[in-house]
């Protein structure tokens, strides 16, 4: 092949500035070819630590650094790009797909890697925690949680709504306390499309065509059963 440079025992090129410049229009500007069983390509910083390193089995070792806001691409139009700017980290996904992590368990803890932030189980459950401590868990009947669940404002947010009702709520005993700066109303709607309701104010509890009002008279409630039968709301044993 004309103009051919076989080096078979090696070279060392030494210069202060530029030192090797390959430069061409068309094909390969580098290539290696040979039965090493070793490194083919090394590249070391000036204290001879190796910075990028090619083995025979075409393994890449890179030991040094992307300046900020300069981009690893991955795919034919660079669509995957991990980078980090002057304050943070990104892993993007900037095509029309999908930025998919695999896992049988997923776990994202802070920067110390001390600390629990999520764990999702393949087949099990998706936990969140505060500081380390779990507070959500997705479970087969739904999710549970550790703690208080409040609104994120006062008097803005509801439980439910009217056309997504609780079928249920379970409180740990009928003692339990129910606060309002309003009135409280309980209702039941029959199948027939009737509303029974029973009202609690500052002043008076009305319901069934009878108001008590909350006076000297009325000592205590000990004890309150509500029955739906798709027609009546009954109140059993108030005490006056």
């Amino acid at each position: 092949m004309a103009n051919e440079f076989k080096i078979k025992k090696g070279l060392i090129v030494d210069g202060s500035e530029t030192v090797v410049d390959i430069q061409g229009t068309q094909g390969q500007l580098f290539s290696v070819t040979d039965s090493l069983t070793g490194d083919l390509f090394s590249v070391s910083d000036v204290s001879g630590i190796p910075i990028l390193n090619v083995n025979s089995s075409g393994a890449i070792t890179f030991d040094g650094y992307v300046p900020d806001n300069n981009k690893l691409k991955f795919g034919n139009s660079g669509d995957l790009e991990i980078y980090h700017d002057c304050n943070h980290s990104y892993i993007k996904e900037a095509g029309q797909g999908h930025l998919t992590i695999n896992a049988n368990k997923f776990v994202v803890n802070n920067s110390a890697d001390t600390k629990n932030m999520i764990i999702a189980t393949d087949g099990g459950s998706v936990n969140l925690y505060y500081n380390a401590s779990q507070k959500f868990r997705t479970i087969s009947a739904g999710a549970e949680v550790t703690g208080h669940l409040l609104p994120s404002a006062d008097s803005t947010h509801d439980l439910g709504a009217d056309a997504n009702r609780w079928a249920n709520v379970y409180a740990d005993a009928v003692s339990g306390t129910v606060t309002s700066t309003g009135p409280i109303t309980i209702k039941s709607i029959a199948g027939s499309g009737q509303e029974s309701v029973l009202n609690f104010s500052s002043t008076n509890v009305s319901g069934f065509g009878s108001t008590y009002a909350i006076d000297s008279k009325i000592r205590s409630i000990t004890a309150m059963l509500m029955l739906l039968n798709y027609n009546f709301l009954q109140v059993i044993h108030l005490i006056m």
